[in-house]
């Protein structure tokens, strides 16, 4: 659950600077066909893009910070009846965003599909 949170971040962030950039650059030109190539492809790209993994080879010096603040985590990682209890409450938060994140994009599917905005009473 957290990697698909991670995901539609990672797309979102994509999604909204692509978008940027068109609304910037592109969305005056009077080529449609160009500038609907343009969309789709900031789409697949939005989605694409966050696939994408940077991986280095070279090795990389651990400061002594680094060191303490390691050092610190694995004492407080220590085996604690009391430390199980938040682990619960983070996958509820998660559980609670991603079920509001879903009500929003049911929410505004409707209002989409919906002919010429009006509600039919």
């Amino acid at each position: 659950m957290g990697t698909f949170l991670v995901f539609l971040l990672k797309s979102t962030c994509c999604l909204a600077a692509f978008y940027l950039f068109y609304r910037l650059l592109l969305s005056r030109d009077t080529f449609h066909r160009f500038n609907r190539m343009a969309l789709l492809s900031v789409i697949v790209f939005s989605v694409a893009i966050p696939f994408i993994r940077l991986v280095t080879d070279e090795p990389v010096a651990v400061q002594r910070t680094m060191l303490d603040i390691e050092r610190l985590l694995l004492m407080a990682a220590a085996p604690v009846e009391e430390t199980t209890a938040p682990a619960s409450d983070m996958t509820l938060w998660l559980t609670a965003l991603f079920a509001i994140y879903v009500a929003v994009a049911c929410f505004l599917r409707g209002g989409f599909s919906i002919p010429s905005g009006r509600l039919c009473v």
